[in-house]
């Protein structure tokens, strides 16, 4: 029985670190299109490199400014469920999850009112897959300060 629970185990670790390395790599915007709401130009990241280390996906995010400067972003997040919490450039806290979804890799984050930490301002949920060769992002976006409500499908290539 031993035996079998350490094969178990040891398999399901193999194929969790599989499914991790198809998202590994550095990858480019190629385009993005509305599925619901409006479509913002720097709704998606510009570049997205993933890396993997043990239960962690570590994402670093390039994503355009409303100013036209480039922002970089890195995060990193453990598959366990357990919640990130960070101080964004903007004096925010934000708070992120990450969760294996089958084939997909769910991030939620959490952005809260700068002055109110109780009040929660943003709600953004990242989906993340490879389909033939690309990552697809799925992002919904809900600004809860105006209501507003938002999802697209971005799709990236492997440099």
């Amino acid at each position: 029985m031993k035996r079998i629970f350490t094969t178990l185990f040891a398999i399901s670790i193999s194929l969790t670190a599989f499914a991790q390395s198809e998202l590994v790599g550095t990858w480019s915007f190629q385009e993005q299109e509305s599925i619901s709401g409006k479509l913002y130009i720097n709704g998606s990241p510009k570049s997205v490199k993933i890396t993997a280390a043990g239960n962690n996906l570590s994402f670093e995010k390039v994503t355009a400014g409303p100013d036209g400067q480039d922002y970089k972003v890195a995060e990193i997040v453990s598959l366990d469920g357990k919640p990130l919490e960070v101080i964004t450039a903007s004096k925010r806290k934000k708070v992120i999850t990450l969760k294996k979804d089958g084939n997909s890799y769910s991030e939620a984050s959490i952005l809260y009112n700068a002055a109110d930490t109780s009040k929660i301002d943003h709600k953004t949920t990242d989906t993340w897959s490879v389909v033939n060769g690309q990552l697809i992002l799925d992002r919904k976006d809900e600004n809860m300060v105006n209501g507003e409500v938002w999802e697209s499908k971005a799709t990236y290539s492997k440099q």
